[in-house]
């Protein structure tokens, strides 16, 4: 989605931590903000409890935790 959008294709919603440094996007104000999405982290039940899968997730959590309520 940020390729299209940053490519020009068209526009589109995107969290702020992913365009904060690309002055060539646009910001857009919505009289409202879009309704917030559930997120999912589906891993496979052989590998997630492996300590580098493991690592990738929790980072991966940590990101999202950070974010949610910062207005991204």
């Amino acid at each position: 989605m940020f390729n299209a959008i940053s490519s020009g294709l068209g526009v589109g919603i995107l969290p702020k931590f992913m365009v904060k440094d690309k002055c060539d996007l646009i910001e857009i104000s919505l009289e409202d903000n879009p309704p917030p999405k559930p997120v999912y982290l589906v891993m496979h039940t052989d590998v997630r409890r492996s300590p580098r899968i493991r690592v990738v997730a929790d980072y991966i959590i940590e990101i999202f935790e950070r974010y949610r309520n910062s207005g991204w």
